[in-house]
């Protein structure tokens, strides 16, 4: 598991769970993005869940949006409204939000761990 924060030039905009089972290509990980004002003056109804999944897969898996309504981080007081697929493509800031996933996909150490997993689908992949 890791966890962070996304920060815009002045701010926290964003804070992330990503959780997957090791070395275990046949199990989808996920990314939880928690997107909204942080600090002291960011209220947890501000907030907005972003659920996604990954399964790895020979050549590249795929990310996928899903219904953050059943994901752990859901119930916990950091956000107060998980996103569907269809709420996140209406929302205005759909865009910057997946700009945000794009940068994290990019940039987090451990999701290099979750490309890793797409080679271990792979057959006779060195294990």
């Amino acid at each position: 598991m890791a966890w962070g924060g996304v920060s815009s030039t002045d701010a926290v905009c964003a804070v992330y769970f990503v959780h997957w089972a090791g070395a275990a290509p046949d199990h989808p990980a996920h990314v939880d993005l928690i997107v909204g004002p942080w600090g002291k003056d960011g209220r947890a109804g501000e907030r907005r869940l972003v659920a996604l999944r990954y399964q790895p897969r020979p050549g590249g898996g795929e990310l996928v949006v899903i219904d953050g309504a059943g994901r752990p981080a859901a119930a916990l007081p950091l956000g107060a409204h998980a996103l569907t697929p269809a709420t996140l493509a209406a929302a205005p800031d759909a865009s910057r939000i997946q700009a945000m996933l794009a940068a994290l996909w990019m940039s987090e150490p451990a999701v290099a761990e979750l490309r890793a997993l797409d080679v271990m689908t792979m057959p006779n992949a060195p294990s």
